[in-house]
């Protein structure tokens, strides 16, 4: 998924998938062709914010962003929830 801005999203679904030999949430959005699995941090930002149970994300809104990370000790850029 590329966001250059930060984006306010609808989620419109949610599962589990196999994402090489690790298991990962993968979210849809309204209007958006692309899934974003996501990472630790997302995933656990979301469970704070909307609860474990990944069905209740469902209809709720977030905002995603692109913002600098470090990956393997470099510099890139992520996505994060917020």
């Amino acid at each position: 998924m590329d966001i250059q801005e930060p984006r306010k999203l609808k989620i419109t679904g949610s599962e589990t998938k196999e994402i090489k030999d690790t298991t990962k949430i993968v979210l849809t959005f309204e209007g958006e062709e692309k899934q974003l699995p996501l990472n630790v941090t997302n995933a656990q930002t979301l469970a704070d914010k909307f609860g474990e149970d990944t069905s209740a994300w469902i209809g709720q809104t977030v905002i995603l962003a692109s913002v600098p990370t470090k990956f393997q000790n470099k510099s890139v850029k992520g996505l994060r929830t917020l």
